[in-house]
């Protein structure tokens, strides 16, 4: 008799917990296929190539403009101190990247700000 019950409370909560989980699984794959259905007008590559081609048109139009106008093309943002003193650098012949041994991490290090003033300043008062 104790058997029959628990084979009753096994089979009941195989139903219970099974179907509940079966009825999840089946809402979560409705709305996935509703979201689907949703999307289906709108293809992420199809976006891609319109802006592609938009991208290209305003370049022609732009590229277009400039010769006939006396309008010249915006200047850059301002480079940084660092990247100002690299192109100095290079100008100069001076090698700024890897230049010293950093013992702390046993790795090759670029030239700081200060050490590229102290260079250029070398080169300059030897020019002048």
């Amino acid at each position: 008799m104790e058997s029959t019950f628990k084979i009753i409370d096994a089979s009941l909560y195989i139903l219970i917990y099974g179907f509940s989980c079966l009825f999840i699984l089946t809402f979560i794959l409705e709305i996935q296929a509703a979201f689907i259905n949703h999307l289906s007008g709108y293809t992420f590559q199809e976006s891609v190539v319109e802006l592609k081609v938009e991208l290209e048109n305003q370049l022609e139009r732009q590229l277009n403009l400039l010769p006939e106008s006396n309008l010249q093309p915006a200047s850059m943002a301002p480079k940084s101190k660092t990247a100002q003193l690299r192109s100095l650098c290079e100008k100069e012949n001076i090698d700024w990247y890897y230049t010293s041994f950093n013992p702390k991490t046993k790795r090759k290090r670029h030239m700081t700000i200060a050490e590229m003033e102290i260079a250029l300043s070398k080169i300059k008062s030897i020019a002048v």
